[in-house]
């Protein structure tokens, strides 16, 4: 093993175009995740959880910093390293490259990672959810998961990079 100041990534290599694909091949592999995967995605909806593209992060840049710091704070003992204009550029600078994606229930922001698309593999970089309010609706499984698994895979990507703060 080697010493790092980084948690290291991983990756998913996707089975086919649908989220069925991907239980398929896991039920092979991880039988009770496969089994608890329709449980997350229920509670999720049945709290009202909608996990979808902001299209304009700008528009949200303090409630993301916050929700980032809070959660980097959480797990690191230290604030998140950007400030909250990260967040208010980072589409302007990536553009089609790049997206973030936001659980919410109603206007309430719960959780939220950010997606870099290159070639066919889509690299998660960074997450961030609330603890207490995101625990009973499964947010974090289907924002680190759930969602990016089925909506990478019907886009066309056959890859994900799963990042440091989803460990």
């Amino acid at each position: 093993y080697s010493r790092t100041p980084e948690w290291p990534t991983t990756h998913l290599d996707l089975p086919g175009p649908t989220f069925l694909d991907y239980r398929h091949q896991l039920r092979k592999t991880h039988p009770s995740t496969e089994r608890n995967l329709p449980r997350e995605r229920n509670k999720a909806k049945r709290h009202g959880v909608e996990i979808k593209r902001l299209p304009h992060p700008e528009q949200h840049h303090e409630a993301l910093h916050q929700l980032y710091d809070a959660h980097y704070q959480r797990l690191n003992q230290q604030p998140f390293p950007y400030q909250p204009s990260f967040f208010a550029q980072f589409a302007g600078r990536l553009g089609h490259t790049a997206d973030i994606y936001a659980a919410t229930i109603g206007d309430e922001l719960l959780g939220a990672t950010l997606l870099l698309y290159h070639g066919d593999s889509v690299h998660l970089p960074l997450l961030a959810f609330d603890p207490v309010r995101g625990h009973d609706a499964a947010v974090y499984f289907n924002l680190a998961y759930n969602e990016p698994i089925a909506n990478c895979a019907a886009a066309g990507f056959r890859r994900l990079i799963l990042g440091r703060t989803q460990y």
